[in-house]
């Protein structure tokens, strides 16, 4: 604080302000027996600037942890509506590391988007985020089924992340479903055999991709 009587003037020295971020205070001038003033200090900065590093983000199926560097003079804040992917933190200041974290996928599909960056007084920046999906799988268990001549049901677990049908080409044996996709339990039914003769045949478990 600086003091003083009568008539004087007061020489106010600012700093440079190498950010793009507006700088205000107040100062405040008292009186005895004086009503105080005030007087509205503002600093503008200089041109904004912001840029980041890498422009997309490309994760394995198994997902992971990856950062992108937002380099800045200025305050910015980071949004995404992507439901596999998290963010350390959605604001921030002149230049620091965001980093996201992206969960597995277990389907065959791509999955992209964008992460937009928009900052005080620069343009916005999108980030893209790809993540590729699991080779197609497809596997039966067991793969040998067996049936008495009396009728019967027998369950098979199938292991998938693709869209798959079941084909049977004979009148004696069904399922509960004949088209599913990723992982589920079938039912097979078997009619009664009434003859003496063995049957023997082959169902057929397809899947696209």
């Amino acid at each position: 604080s600086l003091s003083g009587i009568n008539n004087g003037g007061i020489n106010v020295v600012c700093d440079s302000n190498y950010s793009a971020v507006t700088r205000t205070g107040v100062i405040t001038v008292l009186g005895v027996g004086a009503v105080s003033k005030t007087i509205n200090i503002s600093q503008t900065g200089v041109p904004g600037f912001m840029n980041i590093s890498p422009a997309s983000l490309d994760f394995t199926a198994a997902g992971g942890k990856q950062f992108f560097l937002v380099n800045s003079n200025t305050n910015w804040t980071v949004t995404e509506a992507l439901t596999h992917i998290t963010l350390n933190k959605t604001t921030g200041s002149f230049t620091d590391t965001v980093w996201v974290t992206c969960t597995p996928n277990t389907t065959t599909l791509v999955r992209s988007g964008l992460i937009t960056i928009t900052g005080v007084g620069v343009q916005t920046i999108t980030l893209a985020v790809n993540q590729i999906g699991e080779q197609p799988r497809l596997s039966v268990n067991p793969t040998n089924l067996s049936f008495t001549s009396a009728a019967g049901t027998k369950t098979i677990t199938i292991t998938s992340n693709i869209p798959w049908t079941i084909i049977d080409s004979v009148s004696y044996l069904s399922s509960n479903v004949t088209i599913g996709s990723n992982n589920a339990t079938v039912t097979i039914y078997c009619v009664a055999n009434p003859s003496a003769l063995v049957r023997n045949t082959t169902l057929l478990i397809t899947g696209s991709g």
